[in-house]
């Protein structure tokens, strides 16, 4: 519960940093949401999460949780448990 707290005590994002998260919320299957203009996104994906769900992409290409962090927090909980194709293929995006 304290991570999640994080993206609240960060600085507003600037006009740009907004600009582009929005531009990646925009073409994910969340969407852009108006009334969350430049607060800083808080993601923490599941630690069963496949690497496509984290990386992004598929057979209909979407954004993976690391781009769904841009200029936000990318939590992972519980590191260990994440499967190593899952990191290996996020740290080769990253």
């Amino acid at each position: 519960m304290l991570a999640s707290r994080l993206s609240s005590i960060m600085p507003r994002m600037s006009e740009q940093e907004a600009l582009e998260t929005a531009a990646v919320y925009s073409i994910s299957d969340h969407g852009f949401t108006a009334h969350r203009w430049r607060e800083r996104n808080f993601r923490a994906p599941h630690h069963s999460a496949s690497s496509v769900a984290l990386v992004g992409g598929g057979s209909f290409p979407r954004p993976g949780e690391i781009s769904l962090a841009h200029n936000g927090i990318l939590f992972l909980d519980e590191l260990p448990e994440f499967g190593s194709q899952s990191i290996g293929g996020a740290a080769r995006a990253a």
